[in-house]
């Protein structure tokens, strides 16, 4: 979880903003994830939109876990 991608569409499906958002793997998961919700919540603002779609969370461990966030 070092980078989490995202990609942003148009109405056209044609991409708009291809990006990524950078954590710090010193830092906690916790702290990781705050970093990310903040920058979603900024996207979502600056992008308004009625879908989002997420990839499937992955793990090489406990992939329920990972289900749950």
């Amino acid at each position: 979880m070092e980078s989490t991608g995202f990609c942003i569409f148009d109405e056209n499906m044609t991409p708009v903003l291809i990006d990524s958002i950078p954590t710090k793997k010193s830092q906690s998961h916790g702290k990781r994830l705050k970093v990310i919700a903040v920058k979603m919540a900024e996207l979502k603002t600056n992008y308004p939109t009625k879908t989002i779609v997420i990839e499937r969370g992955f793990s090489r461990f406990n992939i329920k876990g990972v289900n749950n966030y």
